[in-house]
C-alpha cells in the first residue's frame, strides 16, 4: 500500500513502482467548514518524488531487483534497483534516498546515485516530475536559476479550500545539462543529461519545499529564502542528528512477563533487551 515518509508537515506515500508516487500531501491550518473530518487539515499537495531514468514513456524499461528499505532510525526510505534500457541493452543501477528533513519541517530531500557498471560511458536522460490531483486548479510551472541554483517550481489554487500550494525544487548537480521542461496532463517534466564514466558512479541530490498560503502570505518569497539558505547545510546530517536526539529521549520501554518458567527466564530476559534495544529500527 505504500510506506509514509513524512515530518508532520509533509508527507509523501510511496507507490509500487519506483517512479510513481502514491500520494503527496501538505498539512494546513483547520478552519470551521472542515471541522469534524479525518482530514480537515490536509491537502493534496504537488508530487514531486518521481524520478524516470532514459525514456519519459517507460514502455521499453525493465525494473529488476527491485527493493525498498525504511530504516526508521533516522526516518530514511531507500529504493534499490536496476534499470535495462530494452532498445539499447545497456543497464544502469540505482539508489534512491528520500528523506522528509526533521529540521526543516517544510523541506524534502532526495538523494540519488546512478550506477554504470559496465567499462563503457553512458550518457542517460533523467526526467524530475511535478504533478498534481484535480483538487488543484490553475496550476502553473516554472524554471529559474536563482544566484547559480537552478530552480523547478509549481503553483495550484486548492479548489475547495482557496487556498494557494506551491512547491519549489532545488538542484544540486554537478556536469549535469538541463535539457529544459515538457508539458503533460496533469504534470510536468524537466529533462536532464547524465554523463557516467564506465565503472563510475554519479550521485545528485534534490531539494524540495513546499507550502501554502494557510502558512505564509507569500509562500513563493518563504520557501525559495529557505532553500537558498539550507542549499549548502549537510542536511542528511543534520536530519540524522534530530532523530538521535529524538531515539534518546524517546520512553518506550518493554516490560517482561513475570509468570515465565524458570527454565526459560534466562532467554526471555535476553529476548526483552534485544527487543527493547533494537526497536528503535523496528
Amino acid at each position: 500500500d505504500g510506506v509514509n515518509i513524512a515530518n508532520g508537515k509533509l508527507c509523501v506515500k510511496t507507490g509500487a513502482k519506483p517512479y510513481e508516487t502514491t500520494e503527496s500531501i501538505i498539512s494546513v491550518k483547520y478552519d470551521f467548514d472542515h471541522l469534524g473530518r479525518y482530514n480537515n487539515n490536509v491537502v493534496q499537495g504537488f508530487k514531486y518524488t518521481d524520478i524516470r531514468f532514459f525514456k519519459y514513456e517507460q514502455d521499453t524499461i525493465d525494473v529488476i531487483e527491485y527493493t525498498q528499505k525504511l530504516n526508521m532510525y533516522n526516518a530514511t526510505f531507500t529504493k534499490s534497483y536496476k534499470l535495462n534500457n530494452n532498445e539499447t541493452t545497456r543497464d544502469i543501477y540505482i539508489e534512491h534516498e528520500s528523506l522528509a528533513l526533521q529540521q526543516y519541517p517544510y523541506c524534502f530531500l532526495q538523494n540519488i546515485k546512478i550506477e554504470n557498471r559496465e567499462s563503457v560511458a553512458i550518457d542517460i536522460s533523467m526526467y524530475h516530475i511535478l504533478s498534481h490531483n484535480d483538487n488543484l486548479t490553475e496550476v502553473e510551472y516554472y524554471n529559474n536559476t536563482i544566484d547559480g541554483v537552478h530552480m523547478f517550481s509549481g503553483k495550484g489554487v486548492d479548489s475547495e479550500r482557496k487556498i494557494t500550494v506551491y512547491t519549489n525544487s532545488a538542484y544540486k548537480f554537478n556536469n549535469v545539462d538541463v535539457k529544459g521542461m515538457s508539458m503533460g496532463d496533469n504534470e510536468s517534466a524537466n529533462q536532464f543529461l547524465v554523463s557516467i564514466p564506465g565503472n563510475d558512479f554519479v550521485e545528485l541530490s534534490i531539494i524540495t519545499g513546499m507550502m501554502s498560503t494557510s502558512d505564509f502570505g507569500e509562500p513563493e518569497r518563504e520557501l525559495m529564502r529557505i532553500l537558498l539558505n539550507i542549499y549548502d547545510k549537510p542536511l542528511k546530517v543534520d536530519h540524522n542528528k534530530k532523530w538521535i536526539d529524538v531515539w534518546r529521549t524517546a520512553d518506550i520501554v518493554i516490560h517482561q512477563k513475570t509468570n515465565i518458567d524458570g527454565d526459560e527466564i534466562d532467554e526471555a530476559t535476553k529476548s526483552t533487551e534485544r527487543f527493547q534495544r533494537h526497536i528503535k529500527y523496528a
